[in-house]
């Protein structure tokens, strides 16, 4: 009996410290927002690790409830009723959140395409199939889930599992136009993350299929949940490390500085972009020229200014 509570409240401590990355990953996703006031990414990404956090959190309350405390028998059904539906509901939510980010994110030619689409019909089939789960939950149909448990378990984990596999292979092909670099860094991160959910799916069919996990409720999964996290911390403090892109999206770029540095319109919007930080690829991109002419507006630039790179240029010019 010793031995059983000691297991359950290590696991219930690992779960606060995964719950602890988990906050520390909104944090950090905060203090980008902060930073880069009119990205266009961040919200659905804070609403999306909210989410992740949210349900492990009740996650959480429900194993200390229904193992530490250890309720009653009926006590205990409703509990799984209450704890089963909300956790559906965050679910749920999390794979709308999954179709809103890659609406966001894509453009109009990529939304055409196979993966996009593919990436969207398994999020919407993996809530319906979390909404078919709740209602055989909620109205006991247990000789129907009984009958078809494998084949329900199997569908719900492979629809899950390629969702959010194909929504990585999306964010590792997003463009990002218009937003600073360290976005792309946020979004490959993510995505090859996402990657991993998969194999670590099917491991954990696996290990329930076979009922030798004997660490439930923790997940496989959670491995995924700690790499995003570590994600958004690693965004996060690369942020605050970057002084190019840290604060200055904002640059305004007042008449009489233009006149005094004798800047042109395109050397203006050069300021501007490497004050969002965007690269100087970004840059060609946005401007729909090569990286070579880029390069030469940037050293003119640099001349008239009288500075060395670009952390000198944003400060010389922000004094002003």
């Amino acid at each position: 009996m010793l031995e059983s509570l000691d297991l359950e409240h290590i696991i219930l401590l690992i779960y606060i410290l995964i719950f602890s990355s988990g906050l520390s990953g909104i944090l950090s996703l905060l203090l980008l927002k902060l930073r880069y006031k009119n990205s266009v990414i961040l919200n659905p990404l804070i609403i999306l690790e909210s989410l992740f956090t949210l349900g492990l959190f009740l996650v959480g309350i429900y194993f200390y409830t229904g193992n530490i405390i250890d309720p009653a028998p009926r006590e205990k059904r409703s509990l799984e009723l209450v704890f089963g539906g909300i956790t559906s509901i965050v679910s749920l939510l999390l794979y709308l959140q999954l179709i809103l980010i890659m609406k966001g994110i894509s453009e109009e030619k990529e939304k055409r395409g196979i993966l996009y689409r593919s990436a969207v019909i398994f999020s919407s089939l993996s809530g319906v199939l979390i909404i078919a789960g709740l209602v055989i939950n909620l109205l006991s149909i247990s000789v129907v889930y009984n009958a078809y448990r494998l084949i329900i378990s199997l569908a719900t984990y492979l629809c899950m599992s390629l969702a959010v596999s194909l929504f990585g292979f999306v964010l590792l092909r997003a463009r990002l136009s218009g937003e600073p670099s360290l976005f792309r860094f946020l979004l490959k991160g993510l995505g090859i993350c996402c990657l991993t959910f998969l194999p670590l799916s099917v491991m954990e069919f696996y290990l329930e299929f076979l009922e030798v996990n004997i660490y439930r409720p923790l997940s496989l999964d959670f491995l995924f949940y700690l790499g995003c996290n570590g994600v958004f911390l690693a965004a996060g403090i690369k942020a605050l490390k970057s002084k190019t892109e840290a604060g200055y999206a904002n640059l305004y770029l007042s008449r009489e500085m233009v006149d005094l540095f004798r800047l042109t319109d395109r050397e203006c919007d050069m300021v501007r972009m490497i004050a969002r930080g965007l690269s100087n690829k970004e840059i060609a991109f946005q401007l729909n020229i090569s990286p070579a002419t880029v390069r030469s507006h940037i050293y003119n630039l640099y001349q008239k200014v009288k500075v060395q790179s670009r952390v000198e240029l944003l400060n010389k010019i922000s004094s002003l």
